[in-house]
């Protein structure tokens, strides 16, 4: 028996379904490839920027570190040994109408330890590694302690999981390559996970043609929302190095001062160690640069950073305390 006839007209239909459908594979196959270039773009240009600032920042860390392990080892030990040559210095006695121009007993013999410990640190670690003087950059003599304590990075002292994190990754990979090391190569910076690389998958099957086109805009509100992770990163890091500047600033101008009086002050000591026999502006002046010293130090072994890797409050807090000591000492001068 003959096979009956399909009408011209159904077997045009079919042709036109069937290719509107290689149409449409066609297309959602084109369009999830070029919505995952796209999602694929935005992460790798996100992790560029934020790969740029973090070695930026981490340069920017460790001048600091260099620039404070310089002062220490110049201006606040030289000053150091110069006032221990000093006999009979009477702690009891205020020369200024103001307490907090005034250093006790007590808070010299922390000042002596407190150097006298940074003192051996620094010696130890001569010719100090890069993760050393970036440990001191961000964590003060906490930093710097802990890298000389161990032998090796601050990343294997105990209690501070999130530090180790925060500079590993600053310092830019593990201790074997000679960074600070990195559990698990977390990118670790004031509670902020950046998350892992962005993978994308482009499925051109014909099958699954649709499916890929979905799960390309998924990849590309995936790549949007690392790429707004990186960016709040980012802005950590930039406080940390505006930061940084204003520290540095406080401390260069406390310095200056500093190095406008010690001429005066080692002639003094050269001439004369007897404290009880200085006049009043000799003493002013040898109290003045004990509160200059102090105040150096104060500044420069405060943490920048915390253990959870963010801004450390009391940093801010001794900056601004050392401002408002520096402005006074100027007052006194002016008068």
């Amino acid at each position: 028996m003959p096979l009956p006839l399909i009408p011209i007209a159904i077997i045009g239909v079919s042709a036109i379904f069937g290719a509107k459908k290689a149409y449409d594979t066609y297309s959602d196959s084109e369009e999830s490839k070029r919505v995952n270039k796209l999602a694929q773009d935005i992460y790798n240009d996100s992790l560029e920027l934020l790969d740029t600032k973090r070695k930026k920042t981490n340069k920017h860390i460790t001048n600091f570190g260099s620039y404070k392990m310089a002062i220490f080892k110049n201006q606040i030990n030289d000053f150091l040994d110069n006032f221990k040559k000093i006999k009979n210095f009477d702690f009891n006695e205020e020369l200024f109408n103001d307490k907090e121009l005034h250093i006790d007993n007590h808070e010299f013999e922390e000042f002596k330890n407190d150097v006298l410990n940074m003192t051996t640190v620094l010696g130890s670690v001569a010719g100090a590694t890069a993760g050393a003087v970036a440990g001191f950059g961000a964590y003060g003599s906490v930093g710097l302690l802990a890298t000389a304590s161990t032998g090796t990075a601050i990343s294997t002292l105990s209690g501070v999981a999130a530090t180790n994190a925060t500079l590993a990754w600053l310092g830019g990979g593990s201790l074997a390559s000679g960074g600070l090391g990195m559990a698990g190569g977390m990118y670790v910076l004031g509670g902020l996970v950046a998350g892992p690389a962005l993978a994308v998958a482009t499925l051109v099957m014909a099958s699954s043609a649709e499916k890929a086109k979905n799960e390309a805009y998924n990849n590309l509100n995936k790549a949007k929302v690392l790429k707004e992770s990186n960016n709040t990163i980012i802005l950590s890091l930039k406080k940390i190095s505006k930061l940084i500047d204003s520290i540095r600033d406080t401390i260069k101008n406390t310095v200056d001062v500093f190095n406008m009086f010690n001429p005066s002050f080692i002639r003094l000591v050269n001439r004369n160690i007897d404290y009880a026999t200085y006049d009043n502006s000799e003493k002013e002046l040898v109290h003045k640069m004990l509160l200059l010293a102090q105040t150096i130090k104060n500044i420069i072994v405060i943490p920048l950073l915390d253990e959870e890797g963010e801004i450390d409050k009391k940093c801010i807090v001794v900056n601004f305390k050392t401002k408002k000591i520096l402005s006074k000492i100027k007052d006194i001068e002016a008068e």
